[in-house]
């Protein structure tokens, strides 16, 4: 049965089997993102074989994120209170169950439900996955591991694809894509043994910690329902989506933030707490993923859509004219890893420059290029976008949950994700709604509706990058200490990260933070940080020590 585990030993070393833990985490979170990314290329073969509308396809797809932004929180919260463990298990069985169901599904509206089901499932798995890295990893051991992170959704979104279009060419196109969903059942039950058998356990908190905020969990879910169903309708032919509900969604995400507020100070446990998104790291982080999260999976959907149905490829021709992008987006990852303890956050904003420029290149190719090859046409474009993808992917998440205590790691972690679900659940629908509609505005044109379908992810991608351009100046003017430089990051190194800042807003140099270090060292011994005051967690009492 598995131990409690730490970052370090008892001696003061890092855990020489932290790898392995993590291991068994990452082959559960590895599954998940497959299903994600298989989906893209059985999307318009399922859309055949089961007769689903354009609304239904976009509810498919975005329907496992919306699911997703609403439990990704209470799942990591109670991982933080119930032990990650045991929420991994949960989440994995329901995740087979899910699968099963969606390779069972005799109609499109079983299939989306199946799909929020599995949304659900994956949403418990990610944030004890998240947690146990920031739980057993420190430092530059942290960015490494979250650079490995990156890289098995880089290596998810490569293989989902072209596993899915062998095994949909293998069956056949009217139910090959059913033994799609019966694929990985294997896998997952591995990892569910192992995560039950070897993942360490942390401890119980005992009655009362685990309450779940189901308020903020119901208004969540109903304002992203009323904001992506006129999305998702918009392109149904002859359908006048109730754009009235956007205002209705706007109303509940309000009340939402005043619902969560009032839990916080009342002492009660919100879905998301105000306190973190105090910290500039965290809150630049989160707005960044937002826009990013809301360009990235529309880009697969939509060119799967055009080569199999457009261009009538096989699903497996189709997926190896995206292979591109996540072999950039692995390697992006990788080199992420390696240069984000220099450069930081600079990281972030070529990362997403990159992806606009990748993605406006590919959209005007998709409109301008008349003869064959298109694949080879594109392939450029892809390539620059996946290498800025994978710069993003791990250098935004580890860099906004630097300043994050222990105690609250899946809580953040899984606060970080709402961001990607919340991203991915509006992206989705406005790609898709534009190319239907542009699809049937120009009587069929596959190249026009994807071009302009391609465009919305190339704005979100430019978004991202003025908001991590303003978190990269702002987290300099507060003089916080972006890069993990080694250690870990405890409520006395970040207000001291602060004080070594001279004034002005420039931060102090490598040798002079060196120097003030040792003299502090030499001159008195560090001061044991006091005990939080009644009320307070860590982040709090972080937040009121930098305000001090």
């Amino acid at each position: 049965m598995a131990t409690t585990a730490s970052a370090m030993t008892a001696t003061g070393q890092p855990d020489p089997g932290r790898w392995r833990v993590l291991s068994i985490g990452l082959v559960g979170a590895f599954m998940v993102m497959f299903d994600t990314s298989m989906m893209n290329a059985i999307l318009p073969t399922m859309q055949t074989a089961l007769h689903m509308s354009p609304t239904q396809v976009t509810w498919a797809t975005a329907g496992f994120s919306l699911a997703g932004a609403v439990t990704l929180v209470p799942a990591g919260r109670l991982g933080d209170d119930f032990g990650r463990r045991r929420m991994f298990v949960i989440g994995m069985v329901l995740f087979l169950l899910a699968s099963l169901s969606c390779a069972l599904a005799p109609d499109g509206s079983w299939l989306v439900g199946s799909r929020f089901a599995m949304g659900v499932a994956g949403s418990i798995v990610i944030p004890q996955v998240i947690g146990l890295m920031q739980q057993m990893f420190t430092g530059k051991g942290r960015s490494k591991a979250f650079g490995v992170y990156a890289a098995i959704v880089a290596m998810s979104t490569a293989w989902g694809p072209l596993i899915a279009g062998q095994t949909v060419d293998g069956f056949g196109h009217h139910d090959g894509w059913r033994y799609v969903f019966l694929l990985g059942m294997p896998i997952s039950l591995v990892a569910l043994v192992l995560g039950y058998r070897r993942l360490p356990q942390t401890p119980h908190k005992g009655a009362g910690h685990g309450r779940v905020d189901l308020g903020g969990m119901a208004l969540l879910g109903l304002a992203l329902v009323a904001i992506v169903l006129p999305l998702a309708e918009n392109g149904d032919k002859g359908v006048t989506p109730p754009w009235w509900l956007l205002g209705v969604g706007a109303v509940l995400l309000a009340a939402f933030v005043l619902w969560e507020r009032a839990l916080d100070r009342r002492g009660e446990h919100p879905m998301i707490k105000p306190r973190l998104l105090v910290l500039p790291s965290f809150t630049f982080s989160f707005v960044t993923c937002l826009f990013f999260y809301a360009a990235f999976p529309p880009i697969f959907i939509l060119l799967q859509l055009y080569f199999q149905a457009g261009l009538h490829y096989s699903a497996l021709h189709s997926s190896l004219g995206t292979v591109l992008f996540p072999v950039g987006s692995m390697s992006g990852a990788l080199i992420s890893g390696r240069l984000v303890p220099r450069f930081g956050r600079r990281m972030i904003v070529a990362g997403c420059l990159m992806m606009t420029a990748g993605l406006a290149a590919t959209s005007l190719a998709c409109l301008n290029w008349d003869g064959g090859h298109i694949v080879f046409v594109l392939s450029p474009g892809l390539l620059v976008c996946g290498l800025g993808a994978g710069f993003v992917i791990s250098s935004n998440q580890s860099l906004g949950l630097y300043d994050i205590p222990r105690t609250d790691a899946s809580t953040a972690g899984g606060t970080y994700q709402v961001g990607v679900k919340i991203g991915s659940a509006i992206g989705i629908p406005i790609a898709t709604s534009v190319f239907f509609s542009t699809l049937a505005d120009n009587r069929g044109n596959f190249a026009d509706a994807v071009s302009a379908g391609l465009m919305i992810p190339a704005c979100m991608a430019f978004a991202a990058s003025l908001v991590a351009a303003v978190g990269l100046v702002r987290t300099k003017q507060r003089g916080s200490r972006e890069v993990p430089e080694g250690g870990d990051r405890d409520p006395h190194d970040v207000a001291m990260a602060l004080k070594e800042a001279p004034s002005g807003g420039r931060r102090a140099a490598p040798a002079e933070r060196s120097r003030t270090a040792e003299s502090s060292r030499t001159a008195e011994p560090r001061r044991t940080a006091e005990p939080p005051r009644a009320g307070e967690d860590a982040t709090a009492e972080t937040t009121r020590r930098i305000k001090d």
